[in-house]
């Protein structure tokens, strides 16, 4: 009678079923869920992992933080913690670092690699700018971030205006609004496992850019190209 028990117990371990929420689709990282990404299936009990749920109502308006194929278990540890309504407020929050801002930055194709850049792309910010000094002004072109995470993107329009919103630090963001009034920024892509220290340059001013390329340059004139 035992024995029977046992291989009732076994048998039903294996064969009971539950409902739970899988993926209708693929869906990427930081994308809203709505209804129709989710469908409720029958699983056997013993595949359905302990963070899963039978409630499409519980996922809707939420953001995934890591991506999940279609027909995989959603599971809730996969769920940003709270249901938030800005899909940027998700990103920054999943970074774990409380320092980051979302910022907007204007982008065209000639000042981002043709406009091929994407979302989820790492960059680095050039600024090009003129600054007033004693000696007049004074053309300066420096990166001033490297290696920024792109949060999202706007293609460049028919007017060729786009946006790109990254995350930055409150003084990159101080730094980089100041350039914009004084000058432009251009954007180089990275690639996925980018020397950073390559980037951390002495920036270039227009005495340095004609020394660079064999000019010699007296001393007056030196003077009045800003070194």
């Amino acid at each position: 009678m035992a024995a029977a028990y046992t291989a009732v117990s076994i048998v039903k371990k294996y064969t009971d079923t539950v409902q739970v929420v899988v993926a209708a689709r693929d869906i990427p990282a930081y994308k809203k869920i709505n209804a129709d990404d989710l469908k409720l299936v029958e699983l056997p009990r013993i595949s359905v992992p302990k963070d899963s749920t039978a409630s499409i109502s519980e996922l809707q308006g939420r953001y995934l933080i890591w991506p999940v194929a279609a027909g995989d278990v959603i599971r809730t540890s996969k769920i940003a913690d709270q249901k938030i309504d800005s899909l940027l407020t998700a990103k920054l929050t999943h970074l774990k670092d409380p320092s980051l801002r979302a910022f907007a930055l204007p982008y065209t194709k000639e000042t981002g690699v043709g406009g091929e850049i994407s979302e989820g792309d790492r960059i680095d910010i050039i600024a090009s700018v003129k600054i007033e000094t004693s000696g007049g002004v004074v053309g300066v072109g420096k990166t001033v971030a490297r290696n920024v995470l792109v949060l999202k993107v706007e293609k460049p329009n028919d007017a060729g205006q786009g946006i790109l919103i990254v995350a930055l630090t409150p003084q990159q963001i101080e730094d980089i609004a100041f350039a914009l009034t004084s000058g432009t920024l251009r954007y180089s892509l990275n690639g996925y496992e980018t020397d950073i220290q390559a980037s951390e340059t002495k920036g270039v001013t227009g005495a340095d850019w004609l020394e660079r390329y064999g000019f010699w340059l007296p001393g007056q004139i030196r003077k009045e190209v800003g070194q």
